[in-house]
């Protein structure tokens, strides 16, 4: 590409000139399968327009994701066609919805984790998120919860905590981390999932962490947004209409009623649940309302 001078696919998605393309994915459980069906159709139309195969890798520059999204954007960004991972949602779903008959309601999680770590294991592999197999930038969002914070991990190889460092302030650098266990710890829905431990610092304690749908960005479009324009990420994209184009994708919604008087046992715990999901489609509303005033403008 004229004008840059980056060697490989990865940086020249993320850095080179030009107008770029964005794509976000929702969290939502199996309902990423909706996700999946509109990438579908998003792959026949691209291949129809430019008479050739298309691999959405190829076509978007940044792709991201939260919960199961995550999983779809990290086969993406591997150059996984939309038929191959429309099969790994078949696959998967029954294999990791599947309550174990030896669960405690209330003290372990409903799933077992360890059939979903195996599932994401087969579709990755044993990458990194440095690695050169990942064809254009990829994003995924998880949530740290002994520190209660945010975590939004990219394959920017300028970010702050790219490289591993040492001495006092030492910590192992993103490009380290397996693939498998980011998109697992962006995964790890809470009550249905137990957490993903990630060593943080050596001799440390690791950190603890759970399904990015509990951050402000199951919906990641706007956090991604942010991270492509503003100086800190040093990505340097420009914000404007003919310079970005974003697509952003869901799992589709729906608002419970919540009747207290038919709660019945585990009433708070229910209360509470219910609140949190709330919180979630509050959050989601606003991102996708401040997306569309931004569009108009």
């Amino acid at each position: 590409m004229i004008g840059c001078k980056c060697t490989c696919e990865r940086d020249m998605h993320l850095f080179c000139p030009g107008p770029k393309r964005l794509l976000a994915l929702d969290g939502g459980g199996v309902r990423g399968a909706i996700s999946v069906a509109f990438l579908e159709e998003i792959e026949a139309v691209l291949s129809k327009h430019v008479q050739k195969p298309v691999h959405l890798s190829n076509w978007f520059d940044l792709i991201g994701g939260t919960s199961t999204g995550a999983i779809i954007a990290g086969a993406l960004a591997m150059g996984f066609a939309t038929a191959d991972i429309k099969r790994f949602y078949f696959e998967l779903a029954p294999k990791v919805f599947k309550r174990p008959f030896w669960r405690i309601v209330g003290l372990q999680a409903k799933f077992d984790a360890r059939a979903l770590r195996k599932e994401i294991n087969d579709i990755v592999g044993q990458i990194t998120l440095g690695s050169e197999q990942l064809n254009t930038g990829f994003c995924l969002v998880s949530k740290r919860m002994d520190t209660g914070s945010p975590w939004i991990l990219s394959n920017n190889s300028r970010a702050r905590y790219w490289e591993t460092t040492t001495g006092e302030h030492s910590f192992t650098g993103n490009k380290h981390y397996p693939l498998a266990n980011l998109v697992r710890a962006s995964t790890a829905a809470p009550f249905y999932f137990e957490p993903e431990e990630l060593p943080i610092v050596e001799g440390e304690k690791p950190g603890y962490f759970v399904d990015g749908g509990v951050t402000p960005h199951n919906n990641p479009s706007l956090m991604l947004f942010l991270m492509t324009i503003l100086d800190a990420y040093k990505i340097g994209w420009t914000a404007k209409p003919e310079q970005l184009t974003i697509v952003s994708i869901g799992t589709g919604s729906h608002r419970d009623r919540v009747i207290p008087e038919e709660l019945g046992m585990g009433r708070a715990t229910r209360l509470a649940i219910s609140a949190l999901k709330s919180l979630m489609n509050d959050v989601q509303t606003f991102v996708r309302s401040f997306r569309g005033e931004a569009a108009r403008r």
